[in-house]
């Protein structure tokens, strides 16, 4: 069973995460999923998968993506978008 996680407004579990290191998001409904920062790329760990996602022009926190998901980063706020 595929379940598409496009998540908006969930918070950060953790403090504000530095370039080389990771953050975990608590969403609604116990949803979760946690980002490692390395260089120009987010590796975001959700429902079992992991995504590689590169750095995106961004005028406002951070925003990374590949040609499905995408992972947008403002303060302690996060939003998920395409994962499985």
């Amino acid at each position: 069973m595929l379940v598409m996680i496009s998540l908006t407004g969930c918070g950060s579990a953790g403090t504000r995460a530095l370039e080389t290191s990771s953050v975990s998001f608590v969403c609604d409904y116990g949803i979760s999923f946690t980002v490692e920062f390395r260089d120009e790329l987010a590796l975001v760990h959700a429902g079992g998968n992991t995504y590689i996602l590169t750095s995106r022009p961004s005028s406002i926190g951070r925003r990374y993506g590949s040609d499905s998901v995408a992972f947008m980063q403002d303060e302690d706020r996060g939003v998920l978008v395409g994962a499985e």
